[in-house]
């Protein structure tokens, strides 16, 4: 492995696309191949980087291969799953909703989904729970979507499902679930409530999360080899295995993730190319006609107001927003920086997705390869590199938005 992707990095780097001066071009260089290290420590099989400004490729690079077989090379038409960076485009959804008057952020989620009236609210009605509170993170449901297995689905038997795979299944928790804590007054990340989301799209609309968001969001921003869960037959090509190390073992989890009835949550399948597009999109960059028909910039920006602090990295000044992240980032150059994204993890993928609209820039990071016993190192150090080191960098030599 450690060979595999030494040998991919020394390409890789002929797709830098900065017009910066040579000791630019040798920070990005350095930059490059410290990420690229880093995954063949964790003996990532395969995965990607890349970063842009004013919605320019500044960095792009791919290592390692599809599959351990070392057959087949990761490029840039390589297809990743971007699991829970789903939520940010439901949650856009439900702000399109919004803004034509089909619900308000203060309806209760009873309005739509009358099973939920079976969940447990101790400090109150259940019908204080709102649509609001599942966007911010603040509803009180639990994290898992199974209430078993509460220390994730890393340590779930290989026959169990990752995800649900009906609704009746997901409804038939009710009675058993129970919010933690009074809706609003806390934060907690609940992959149940982006569900609960999808589902209210689709009440009101009548056409299914994945439908509504490929009329809605993938069409107007041109990503045309965007989809949800099980790989169209012409794609098929594009997609890459992923993987979970287990102590010395291997665990291969196939091509396919399929996310059923919570696809709202995190089924999002993308390349590189088509995540730049909607990154774009979040930048304010582009046809400025088009973007505003998938939503009105001051709506998109009200949803990046920070709200509670969480403290899943000790590595970053993080907090919740309306399922959008904010990141107040301190550069290698002693700025600081308003970072919007969100972070992705399922079965062996890490992802994240981030972009500064004050200077245009962005960067976004995908592997197909995770360690069990621990899952999330990799990403967050990869990640504080590029928002403290690279950013700053992308903002050097007038490339600035």
């Amino acid at each position: 492995m450690k060979r595999l992707i030494a040998i991919c990095a020394v390409a890789l780097f002929a797709n830098n696309a900065l017009s910066a001066t040579d000791d630019g071009q040798t920070e990005l260089r350095i930059l490059s191949e410290d990420l690229v290290a880093r995954a063949e420590a964790d003996k990532v099989v395969g995965g990607t980087f890349a970063a842009y400004n004013g919605g320019k490729e500044i960095l792009s690079t791919q290592f390692g291969y599809f599959d351990n077989s070392e057959a087949q090379p990761i490029d840039k038409d390589t297809i990743f799953h971007w699991a829970s960076i789903t939520k940010t485009l439901t949650a856009i959804s439900v702000m399109q909703l919004v803004e034509r008057d089909l619900i308000s952020l203060d309806d209760p989620v009873t309005k739509y989904i009358p099973e939920f009236w079976h969940a447990h609210n101790p400090y109150g009605s259940i019908n204080d729970v709102t649509i609001r509170h599942l966007l911010d993170h603040t509803s009180g449901l639990r994290s898992p979507t199974w209430p078993w297995n509460a220390d994730g689905a890393e340590n779930s038997a290989e026959w169990q499902r990752h995800e649900p795979l009906f609704w009746s299944q997901l409804y038939a928790m009710m009675p058993y679930t129970g919010i933690q804590f009074e809706p609003g007054t806390r934060y907690s990340y609940s992959n149940i409530g982006s569900s609960l989301l999808g589902k209210i799209v689709e009440i009101v609309t009548g056409d299914h999360i994945e439908v509504f968001v490929e009329k809605n969001i993938f069409k107007p921003l041109g990503m045309r080899k965007s989809y949800f869960d099980m790989t169209p037959y012409h794609l098929q090509q594009f997609r890459p295995n992923n993987y979970t190390w287990r102590g010395e073992k291997l665990v291969d989890h196939g091509s396919e993730f399929d996310t059923s009835v919570t696809s709202g949550n995190g089924g999002l399948n993308a390349p590189v190319g088509d995540m730049a597009l909607y990154m774009n999109f979040l930048l304010g960059m582009g046809n400025s006609a088009r973007n505003e028909a998938v939503l009105k910039r001051k709506t998109l920006e009200g949803m990046w107001e920070p709200g509670f602090k969480t403290e899943y990295d000790p590595l970053a000044d993080e907090w919740s927003a309306s399922t959008f992240f904010v990141i107040n980032s301190t550069g290698v150059d002693d700025r600081q920086r308003k970072i919007i994204g969100h972070t992705g993890s399922q079965r062996g993928y890490r992802s994240f997705l981030y972009v500064h609209p004050d200077s245009g820039t962005a960067v976004i990071w995908a592997v197909t390869t995770t360690d069990s016993e621990e899952p999330r190192p990799l990403q967050y150090k990869s990640r504080q590199i590029m928002l403290e080191k690279l950013m700053p960098l992308l903002e050097k030599d007038g490339h600035s938005k």
